[in-house]
């Protein structure tokens, strides 16, 4: 098999895996991502399953000005920020005014803190025209891990393999 042809298979194969239709409830805790799993595109694909339900994401957020579909005409109420969760993967999330001036605050002094969101999609306002859209319920500065995963900088010594699991590995 050329090497083309080969490259060609292994990216289908990929593909197939990263597309798969298994919905979020139904797939293994072990198989996500402490980061952010589900992913935002995840979540967007699967908003329908998800509406009412509360996630947990670690994102940048930047001020936005878009109020459209569920959230036309809530300028006065809420304020809006675009969540970026990773290459490519954005959401618009609406926060009340009040938590959204001191989000905003902190996003003037430094428009990369990282904070961790809890978001919602209200399923009144789902839409096919706007699909990214969710209520900003909570936010936190830095990056709020769940228990139990391994954090970047901060792994949890209770998960990790003792020396002699290790030794009895390579013996």
């Amino acid at each position: 098999m050329s090497g083309c042809v080969r490259a060609g298979v292994i990216v289908m194969v990929m593909a197939a895996v990263c597309l798969s239709s298994t919905p979020i409830s139904a797939q293994s805790t072990a198989d996500r991502d402490p980061r952010n799993w589900p992913t935002l595109t995840r979540l967007v694909t699967d908003r329908n399953e998800l509406a009412g339900r509360v996630v947990t994401v670690r994102a940048f957020a930047k001020r936005s000005e878009y109020f459209n579909c569920g959230y036309r005409g809530e300028q006065s109420r809420r304020m809006a920020f675009t969540l970026l969760g990773g290459p490519l993967e954005t959401i618009t999330g609406y926060l009340p005014r009040e938590l959204g001036r001191l989000l905003d605050g902190v996003l003037e002094r430094d428009p990369w803190t990282p904070i961790t969101v809890q978001v919602r999609f209200d399923p009144s306002k789902l839409s096919d025209l706007c699909p990214g859209q969710v209520d900003i319920l909570k936010w936190s500065l830095g990056w709020q891990y769940p228990d139990g995963s391994v954090s970047p900088g901060r792994p949890d010594p209770t998960v990790q393999p003792k020396a002699d699991e290790i030794a009895h590995l390579y013996a």
